[in-house]
């Protein structure tokens, strides 16, 4: 049986906004400071491991875990502390 390679989960630019507070176009306002996105046939998504490489890189306090226990939640997570 072949081995398989676990896959990145990509998400919608609407999702990642709503869980972040913020708008799509704040989202492509990030992409002009490095958040990357990706086309998938004629779709565009952020995969997770993109969004929590750019808030590490773009960390500042507070805010910044705010917005990864918002995103945690909205993808189902469990978030403590």
């Amino acid at each position: 049986m072949p081995e398989y390679i676990q896959m990145p989960e990509y998400m919608k630019l609407k999702a990642v906004a709503a869980a972040l507070g913020v708008s799509v176009k704040t989202l492509y306002t990030l992409r002009d400071r490095g958040l990357v996105f990706t086309k998938i046939g004629g779709a565009t998504r952020i995969s997770r491991d993109e969004l929590e490489r750019f808030l590490a890189a773009n960390r500042d306090g507070a805010d910044t875990a705010k917005a990864s226990r918002a995103l945690a939640t909205a993808n189902g997570c469990t978030v403590e502390g």
